[in-house]
């Protein structure tokens, strides 16, 4: 009897285990009936056959899907276990990630509960802020959590971030070719930025903040620079000094006599390399400004756009505009005349293309002057206009489209398409090697 006691008793003991056991198993397999039966039988019997094959078809549709981590809308997809075992599978898959600067902490100690110390195949990260209702409750938010993120993305190659940055963190990503940063930099960060061995390629500042770039001349892997006039002023020596640069932007051109200089300066040093340059215009009063830029000494230029120009009814000779482009784009220019640019046309030999956008007084009789140079001159290739919001032109070429339409050899004319859009800054692009590149 007393045998038979024990084994009762070791009966019951392992009755409760397997019950905990089968409650949970039943839950299990409840969701994952839930799952399945929104399958068809066929696909379902496919997935009996397959199911060892599951993880892994997950992972493939996960990593087309799922490229960019962005923890602030995973949290509502996923959460614990769920969340934790999703980031373990995909840890080595993620290509890019999101982060939002009040909640950073929060979110590296998602990553640090699921057991990820590193992504190693992060190479993109986008740092962002909330809302405005967010940031105004957030806006003294904490900066040490920033300096996690070396050790977390060793691999980064490209770095944007839309805060403030106070701390110094940025110089650690020992890979980093590509840096916009949108809000204030503190001294400190930029000059640890400036000091470091970062292979940057692309640096942006987008705010109207004056930075100090001392050592900037030491960024020699340096090809694509953005940043406020007052900036450049104060470290333009440096700057002409950049042996790769490729393309500078120039923006917050408020100051007039400011920006001109600025300009000036640019042309006087660079000007046997410029290949593209995009001017806005809209800093000048009067043409006045174009006359003391010069550009007609930039002989290796290949465009030129001019945006929210006054020509003022200048004779365009004296405009000292370059010579040696092989295209031309005049956008919001008001007073702009069928004169003028016939004139242009003229003393540029190389033309092949005019790109004109809102210059309303530009006429037919454009189209005529330039087709009948063409054939006294007995050019080969067709010169071509791409027009948008030239009314008078337009009109007067619908009108006579048909006529047009035989003359393609010689002078043809499309629509400007949408993705040419005018400059917003001052743009200058330069040969890599030389001149005839």
């Amino acid at each position: 009897m007393s045998n038979r006691g024990k084994k009762g008793k070791s009966r019951s003991k392992e009755f409760e285990l397997n019950s905990s056991d089968s409650e949970t198993d039943k839950y299990d397999t409840i969701l994952v009936g839930n799952i399945l039966k929104k399958l068809t039988i066929q696909e379902q019997a496919f997935i009996t056959q397959k199911y060892k094959k599951v993880p892994k078809s997950l992972i493939a549709l996960w990593k087309k899907i799922y490229s960019r981590l962005e923890l602030g809308k995973m949290q509502w997809q996923l959460r614990g276990e769920n969340l934790h075992c999703f980031l373990k599978l995909m840890r080595v898959h993620f290509q890019s990630v999101q982060f939002r600067c009040e909640q950073l902490q929060e979110e590296l100690n998602i990553l640090e509960k699921a057991g990820i110390e590193e992504l190693p195949k992060v190479s993109s990260c986008v740092i962002y802020r909330g809302n405005n209702v967010e940031w105004e409750k957030n806006a003294n938010f904490q900066q040490w959590p920033f300096h996690a993120l070396p050790k977390l993305l060793i691999n980064l190659r490209d770095l944007e971030i839309f805060s403030p940055i106070y701390a110094c963190f940025i110089d650690q990503f020992k890979k980093l070719e590509t840096l916009k940063i949108h809000e204030g930099i503190s001294k400190s960060a930029v000059k640890a930025i400036m000091e470091s061995d970062l292979p940057l390629q692309t640096l942006h500042f987008y705010s109207k903040r004056l930075h100090i770039l001392r050592g900037i001349s030491n960024r020699t892997r340096l090809e694509n620079l953005m940043l406020n006039v007052n900036t450049f002023q104060k470290s333009r020596e440096e700057i002409v000094q950049l042996p790769n640069l490729l393309d500078i932007q120039i923006y917050d051109t408020t100051d007039p006599e400011e920006t001109l200089q600025a300009l000036i300066f640019m042309v006087d040093r660079s000007n046997i390399i410029m290949k593209r340059f995009r001017l806005n215009c809209g800093f000048m009063f009067h043409s006045e400004g174009l006359k003391q830029l010069n550009l007609k000494k930039c002989s290796a230029l290949h465009e030129l756009h001019l945006v929210n120009c006054q020509f003022d009814y200048e004779d365009m000779a004296k405009l000292n505009l370059p010579v040696s482009q092989s295209y031309a784009a005049f956008f919001n220019c008001p007073d702009l005349t069928d004169i003028q640019l016939l004139d242009f046309y003229k003393s540029c030999p190389n033309l092949k293309q005019f790109i004109l956008g809102s210059c309303p007084q530009l006429t037919g009789e454009l189209l005529h002057n330039i087709f009948k140079v063409r054939c006294d001159e007995n050019y080969k290739q067709a010169f071509t206009f791409m027009i948008d919001d030239c009314p008078i032109l337009l009109n007067s070429y619908q009108e006579n489209e048909k006529y047009w339409e035989r003359k393609t050899s010689v002078l043809k004319v499309e629509f400007l398409r949408a993705d040419v859009a005018p400059a917003h800054y001052v743009h200058f692009y330069f040969h890599k090697y030389n001149p005839e590149s």
